[in-house]
């Protein structure tokens, strides 16, 4: 492990979430970015868009009004 890990005593964790990514840093008592192999300990994941329920709620609706339709037919 990297010097500055085995002699802080506190590490702090920094978060950015938003829609699509997550953002993330650690930092030690004095601020300073530890490295493990050359590489900061910080980065961020992206996500892919969110999709909506639209075209799933107008086939759902879509269904149940079919069965209603059907339903009066036969009464």
């Amino acid at each position: 492990m990297n010097k500055i890990i085995k002699e802080a005593k506190k590490i702090f964790i920094g978060l950015d979430i938003g829609t699509e990514s997550v953002g993330y840093a650690l930092t030690d008592e004095n601020y300073q970015v530890p490295q493990i192999g050359g590489k900061p300990l910080m980065g961020v994941r992206l996500f892919d868009a969110a999709e909506t329920a639209e075209k799933r709620r107008i086939q759902r609706a879509t269904k149940v009004r079919l069965q209603r339709v059907k339903k009066r037919i036969i009464f």
